[in-house]
Parts: C-alpha cells; sequence; structure tokens
C-alpha cells in the first residue's frame, strides 16, 4: 500500500516564511509559495497554497508583517527582530483562534 501524502500546514512554513521577508524585505505572495515549494518538499509534504496565506494571515496579526496591498508582503520593524522557533508556531496559531 502506497504511504499517504501529508499536506503541509501552517506551522510547517512558518519560520521559513518569516526568514524569508527578512533577507527580500517585500515579496509578492507568488514569489513567496514559489519559494516555500522546495521547503515543502524537503519535508515530505504536499504543497497548499492556502497554509501560506494562513501563515501570512497569523504574522500578520502579531504585526510581523504588512500586507500593504494585495498579494503584497512586507515585514516589519517588529517581524525583523523576531526569531520563530518550530515550537512557537503552535501557539500562535491558537492565540489567533481565541482571540
Amino acid at each position: 500500500m502506497p504511504k499517504a501524502q501529508v499536506k503541509i500546514k501552517t506551522r510547517d512554513v512558518m519560520p521559513e516564511i518569516l526568514e524569508l521577508l527578512k533577507r527580500e524585505q517585500h515579496a509578492l505572495l507568488e514569489s513567496i509559495c514559489t519559494q516555500m515549494r522546495p521547503v515543502a518538499a524537503q519535508k515530505g509534504l504536499v504543497f497548499r497554497k492556502e497554509a501560506i496565506s494562513f501563515s501570512l494571515t497569523i504574522l500578520k496579526s502579531r504585526d510581523w508583517v504588512s500586507n500593504p496591498t494585495r498579494g503584497s508582503w512586507s515585514i516589519t520593524p517588529a517581524g525583523a527582530q523576531v526569531t520563530l522557533s518550530s515550537d512557537q508556531v503552535d501557539s500562535l496559531g491558537r492565540a489567533l483562534w481565541n482571540r
């Protein structure tokens, strides 16, 4: 029986997205998705654009990224100071839903 494929989740890419925006300062959603596809593949996960979008929404809720226009994302001064570990990601998602 073939192994079931696991879809990428927010927590799988959020730290990488934050680091990407720190490096580039600004990126379009499509560019972020293009750069996150290999991250998903390296982790053996199936890429989902929805996971990228939700990751960005969570980062925006913390004021670590901004969304000045549709599909356009930038790092904020606060976000440039954050180092996000994989362990912190779960609590960020829960905090957003429990507001």
